[in-house]
């Protein structure tokens, strides 16, 4: 049989049908691949280097007030992400360098707290009370003209949103408040 007879009987169309040997995809379909491992790395060295210039970390701050007696300052993490620790101190010190008063009540928000799995408060306060708003901390600092707080925390990491906070310092009748804003990145 020759091979015009093959060809006219079917049977090397047939042949070609059956064949498992894969078609290769068509040429806007590499494209496409091609593109999308471009994007892929791209996006992979955009993360390595935001994270080499300290644009993936935490990010803090520090606000500062005062009043008549007494300054108060607050370091927090501007940014910051989910299950990092995380910076909040409070401190508190007498304008004229005399001893702070015997009681210094400090307030802040429960809902800024809640953000927050706590490891510790040093020093501790020597009472802790709260109104269901506002967590209140009684220090009795003694001969001390400077009280530095520090909130030993992390992040919860189902948080994915930042919060308003703010530290109200009250000391024999004067009063000191501090507001900032702590955001979350993913």
């Amino acid at each position: 049989m020759s091979e015009r007879d093959r060809a006219d009987d079917g049977r090397t169309d047939d042949r070609l049908r059956r064949s498992t040997v894969p078609i290769g995809p068509s040429a806007g379909w590499d494209r496409f691949e091609r593109g999308l491992r471009v994007v892929a790395v791209c996006v992979v060295f955009g993360v390595v280097i935001a994270a080499l210039l300290g644009l993936a970390g935490i990010d803090t701050g520090a606000n500062a007030e005062a009043s008549d007696s007494m300054e108060v300052r607050v370091e927090y993490a501007e940014v910051t992400r989910p299950g990092i620790a995380t910076p909040l101190i409070i401190e508190i010190a007498s304008k004229d360098g005399a001893d702070l008063p015997a009681e210094v009540t400090v307030e802040i928000p429960r809902n800024y707290l809640a953000m927050f799995d706590e490891n510790g408060l040093d020093p501790a306060p020597d009472s802790v009370t709260s109104d269901g708003v506002t967590e209140i901390w009684t220090f009795n600092p003694g001969d001390v003209s400077i009280l530095s707080i520090d909130y030993d925390a992390r992040l919860q990491p189902n948080t994915h949103f930042g919060r308003d906070g703010w530290v109200i310092v009250r000391a024999d009748g004067d009063e000191v408040r501090v507001d900032f804003h702590t955001r979350v990145m993913p």
